[in-house]
């Protein structure tokens, strides 16, 4: 399916007859259901430029709609269909024919190309496929694109399943939730509360209790060590067993929010998945569960000290990653209380300086031994 009748003619008239033209870049649903008569198999071989993408990415969605098994030829820059035989013959045009991209494989590789690779980026690029993965017919395929999807985007198929689930569950609620006018005494959200629910899950947002009191999420104050240590608790019961095995609780966390994220997890333990047993209660505002899988998207990122012995995370043993995060945490705590001496001492009497000073170096010590015994593993 090129685009002009150029493309059509020029390589109906090399061989390539099972052809025909979108006649420009607004293909149509009428066009589909006439093509549909015909074959269930299409490919779109647009031109390579912007309005080409464009046509490209129009008509993936409109064709996965009616149930498609759909292909996409890719071109060099600068061609079209009739260019490309003119100028490189009809054998390189099918050579680029049997080296067609399925719409997953598509997509991603041109979001990836010119964006950064971030976890948030990651994670819009995964809902954005995942809309169009939903769209496929045959259910039996979406595992495969879920899997080619997450090598895409260097995850794991768990990680891009629970986006795939967490719309899944979105249409399913929207499917069930009441239509306004069935409600009695209905009374919508103010505008201040929708524009806070469509704030990112990273932006502080304040959540009254059902005991009246209130607390608060920040995922921009989670230190490293916190957010690797959810991480962990979120994988699998069996690595959240271990975090409590090595003595991790709510107290291990700094942060609120690392204590508040950390004791939800807690409460879901027993579960397989998690975030989708998160995604499908009722109990849970959804800015929490969206905060937690913000995290888990992350890439974990082992530390300096790993870094230094050339090893890989997949490599590194659970345990010893649990170790190092809380080596690393008892390390912060000695360097806050001595960074909170520092101040005290400007203000001191004798005999407070004589206490402080006395503690500043115990601390200091202890540090040492933690540093010297780490070096020495």
């Amino acid at each position: 399916a090129p685009s002009t009748y150029a493309d059509l003619i020029t390589l109906y008239q090399n061989g390539v007859r099972n052809v025909v033209a979108s006649s420009g870049t607004a293909f149509t649903k009428p066009q589909l259901d006439l093509l549909k008569r015909y074959t269930n198999s299409l490919y779109f071989v647009f031109d390579s430029d912007s309005a080409g993408e464009k046509a490209t990415d129009r008509a993936i969605e409109l064709s996965l709609e009616e149930g498609f098994d759909l292909h996409i030829i890719l071109l060099p820059k600068g061609e079209d269909p009739d260019s490309l035989v003119r100028n490189h013959g009809v054998k390189y045009f099918e050579m680029r024919r049997g080296e067609a991209v399925d719409f997953v494989d598509y997509l991603a590789e041109k979001l990836l190309a010119n964006n950064p690779n971030t976890p948030q980026f990651k994670a819009d690029t995964a809902r954005q496929i995942i809309a169009l993965i939903s769209k496929v017919k045959d259910r039996f395929q979406h595992d495969f694109f879920i899997s080619k999807l997450a090598q895409h985007l260097d995850l794991s198929e768990n990680q891009v399943r629970i986006l795939y689930n967490e719309k899944s569950n979105a249409e399913t609620r929207e499917r069930n939730t009441p239509r306004e006018d069935e409600f009695i005494n209905f009374s919508p959200p103010n505008e201040s509360s929708q524009n806070e629910n469509n704030n990112n899950a990273a932006e502080r947002f304040e959540q009254e209790t059902p005991t009246g009191e209130s607390w608060a999420l920040n995922l921009k104050e989670l230190l490293p060590e916190e957010k690797m240590l959810l991480q962990i608790a979120l994988t699998l019961p069996k690595y959240f067993t271990a975090l409590i095995d090595k003595g991790v609780s709510e107290e291990t966390f700094f942060t609120e929010t690392g204590k508040l994220l950390f004791s939800i997890i807690n409460d879901y333990v027993n579960e397989m998945n998690i975030i989708e047993a998160l995604l499908e209660s009722e109990e849970i505002d959804n800015r929490i569960t969206q905060a937690l899988i913000d995290i888990l998207m992350e890439k974990e990122k082992p530390s300096e000290n790993w870094i230094l012995h050339d090893r890989s995370i997949q490599e590194i043993n659970r345990k010893d990653m649990v170790n190092d995060i809380l080596w690393r945490l008892d390390v912060r705590t000695i360097d806050l209380e001595i960074q909170e001496i520092k101040l005290k001492i400007n203000n001191a009497s004798p005999e407070q300086l004589n206490l402080l000073l006395s503690r500043q170096i115990e601390l200091s010590e202890k540090k040492d031994k933690l540093i010297t015994a780490k070096l020495l593993k």
